[in-house]
């Protein structure tokens, strides 16, 4: 009888109990530019490793070798830096300089990343005869496509006027090469 009043007492009090939610803070353009320069730089490295795959190294994949798992790894770090990016995102509107700023870093984003895409739905091709080469790029494409989403919307939702109408036409034209890039991987392993 005891306990069972007492846990009640401590489950009232504990109840009452107010948390705090964090406070968001607003996202600097600074934050902004250099996430996109970071993963600007990050998706360049990736086009040396998907210019090397052919038909004899891509298979290589089973075993953990050869282009393939590097441009894996390191689409998973980019994947991490826009989750980390995500995760410590505040609300913010940028003013015309910004939002001119946040559209030139964007634009040049996503022309690195097009030309990366570009390669790899080139190299595709390659592995008709290949199915398991297939599914884990189609995977980690899938998973940057949602991540590429979630940066296009939210530099939309930052920026007015130009910037903003020049952002999603970006944003759209990414989309729509991520969606043909985890096609042609998709393609090959049936699904």
């Amino acid at each position: 009888m005891r306990f069972s009043l007492l846990s009640t007492a401590i489950a009232a009090t504990l109840s009452s109990v107010v948390v705090a939610a964090p406070v968001a803070r607003s996202t600097t353009l600074q934050d902004t530019v250099n996430t996109l320069a970071v993963l600007s730089e990050k998706t360049h490295k990736l086009q040396a490793p998907a210019q090397s795959i052919t038909i004899t190294n891509g298979p290589l994949i089973i075993i953990g070798q050869g282009p393939f798992p590097p441009i894996l790894t390191g689409f998973t770090d980019i994947i991490k830096d826009v989750d980390t990016f995500a995760a410590s995102y505040g609300r913010a509107v940028f003013d015309e300089a910004g939002c001119k700023t946040i559209t030139e870093k964007y634009t040049s984003f996503v022309w690195v990343n097009q030309q990366l895409l570009n390669i790899l739905i080139g190299k595709a091709g390659l592995f008709t005869t290949v199915p398991v080469i297939g599914d884990p790029v189609a995977r980690v494409l899938r998973q940057l496509e949602t991540r590429y989403d979630f940066l296009g919307f939210t530099f939309v939702d930052s920026c007015e006027g130009k910037g903003n109408v020049d952002i999603a036409s970006n944003h759209k034209s990414l989309g729509e090469t991520v969606a043909k890039a985890i096609e042609s991987y998709e393609g090959l392993f049936g699904n």
